[in-house]
């Protein structure tokens, strides 16, 4: 009996002991709109742990950004990242709206705009930016890229 009752105990004992695995939680997705999501899965760097999902965390430590405007009609999703970042906008059409939108985003400094078509770059002016390129978009003209030019 007494055998009995100190297997019991040892038992007990090691049993406190032994590590059990703990269920993972759930990787929650960033919360920014549908489009801008499905271009954050595809784009390099965005999924740091390549589990197929963009998390808060993740989205926070993104240094660049890099997605076609079209369809985003809110860019103030930016306003939550961390790091001094920069943001290329590729092909597509920026709106008056989203344009708008990036103004609010403090934190961004470098903005690459390549082939996007919009009508007015004025929104450029009023950013907090270190550089701007705009590649492939022959149709602004140098008026219109003096105006937002600052020197320091």
């Amino acid at each position: 009996m007494k055998r009995i009752a100190a297997c019991i105990c040892a038992c007990t004992l090691l049993s406190a002991m032994t590590s059990f695995p703990a269920a993972a939680k759930e990787a929650v997705p960033v919360d920014v709109d549908e489009a801008v999501y499905a271009q954050l899965l595809t784009s390099y760097g965005c999924d740091a742990d390549g589990d197929g999902v963009v998390t808060e965390e993740e989205f926070r430590s993104i240094n660049n950004i890099r997605i076609d405007p079209t369809g985003i009609e809110d860019m103030s999703w930016m306003t939550r990242r961390d790091a001094r970042n920069s943001l290329t906008l590729e092909g597509g059409t920026l709106t008056e709206a989203a344009a708008a939108s990036l103004t609010e985003v403090s934190q961004l400094r470098t903005l690459l705009l390549l082939g996007v078509t919009l009508e007015d770059i004025s929104f450029i002016g009023e950013m907090n930016l270190s550089t701007c390129y705009l590649q492939q978009m022959g149709y602004i003209t140098h008026q219109q890229r003096l105006a937002v030019m600052r020197v320091a």
